[in-house]
């Protein structure tokens, strides 16, 4: 997945025999680049790579970081500087908060945008101890909390465009992640306190099968559509914050990664001869997303959710992304803890 070329990682991969071939998508590799990154960094931290993690910062730095204007990408890159103790860093902080500083402002972003935001300024916070970045950790983290997440049903929601209260799964998983990264580095139980009943709310949702919807109502935390299924979601995202969960004592978190890790066993998402991870599995259909929004909005007018469809009806998407891997290194390095995940690789 890696090109030693452009020094990006594919953002899709296919099997086309027993051959990978890699596409790049821009600016979608950005992203996914800066995703296996984050999880390089994590092993690096614990264990030696092919690669050395420095070069591979400095050269996304030189190579790309002009052209990646995004604020999510750039708050989550903040997080790999920071914990790099890089001097660019500081550069990475001020250029998001000339963008973050207006809170009305910010309800032009998306919820990945602010909590990827949160989660590096966070991390900067704890590396530098300057009280100004501490400040803008907590607005932000506060502004999610009052601004952005339903009071009642603890969801997340945007203030923009026609989405409106519609969230996917991995909003969900990065706003829980971001609220978990600061409750953790600075011991703050009033933002643990918030965190945990909203993971206890998103745990109540997951499927009697372990699978995680794709599409929720944030005002009635209602299945407004339950695929594409995503493998990355199953074992990865979701355990962004089942695993602090697990942590904290939430109830049924370790269940629901039990749970959420066994939906493998139920589908041929993996296969090991080459090794390969298929993206999802999604309804057998064209044009899904107009379709996706469709369905929703009918769903929020006769107050009704999803259901998951028959085995003739959905089809497994044959597709591997860079930042899946990315973030399967990032939550499952260094953990010594549920061996049973390691039981997915002898699954055919």
């Amino acid at each position: 997945m890696f090109d030693d070329q452009t020094y990006l990682f594919a953002s899709s991969t296919r099997l086309v025999g027993d051959q990978y071939q890699h596409t790049v998508q821009y600016p979608k590799v950005y992203r996914y680049t800066i995703n296996v990154l984050a999880g390089l960094q994590q092993v690096a931290a614990r264990d030696s790579l092919p690669w050395d993690i420095s070069t591979l910062i400095e050269a996304y730095l030189a190579r790309h970081l002009e052209r990646d204007q995004n604020v999510a990408n750039r708050g989550l890159l903040l997080h790999i500087l920071a914990t790099a103790e890089h001097d660019q860093a500081a550069v990475l902080f001020d250029w998001l908060f000339q963008r973050l500083g207006n809170q009305e402002h910010n309800w032009k972003y998306t919820i990945q945008d602010l909590s990827w935001a949160a989660w590096g300024t966070t991390t900067y916070a704890v590396k530098t101890g300057k009280a100004l970045v501490y400040q803008r950790a907590r607005e932000l983290i506060e502004m999610l909390i009052t601004q952005f997440m339903h009071p009642q049903t603890f969801f997340p929601f945007h203030h923009r465009g026609f989405r409106g209260g519609f969230i996917s799964f991995g909003g969900i998983a990065y706003f829980l992640a971001a609220l978990a990264h600061f409750a953790c580095q600075f011991d703050d139980d009033p933002v643990r306190s918030v965190c945990c009943q909203a993971m206890h709310r998103v745990i109540a949702r997951q499927g009697v099968g372990g699978e995680w919807a794709w599409f929720f109502n944030a005002y009635t935390a209602k299945v407004m559509d339950w695929y594409p299924i995503y493998s990355v979601h199953q074992d990865a995202m979701a355990l962004l914050f089942l695993l602090p969960a697990q942590d904290w004592n939430v109830s049924g978190a370790e269940a629901a990664i039990q749970k959420s890790l066994d939906w493998f066993k139920g589908y041929p998402m993996i296969q090991t001869q080459p090794f390969f991870i298929h993206r999802s599995l999604r309804r057998q259909a064209r044009w899904q997303r107009p379709v996706r929004l469709v369905r929703a909005l009918g769903h929020t007018i006769r107050g009704t959710e999803d259901v998951l469809v028959s085995p003739s009806q959905r089809v497994i998407h044959p597709e591997c992304c860079s930042y899946h891997l990315g973030w399967l290194l990032y939550v499952w390095s260094g953990r010594t803890d549920f061996s049973h995940f390691t039981e997915l690789r002898g699954i055919p």
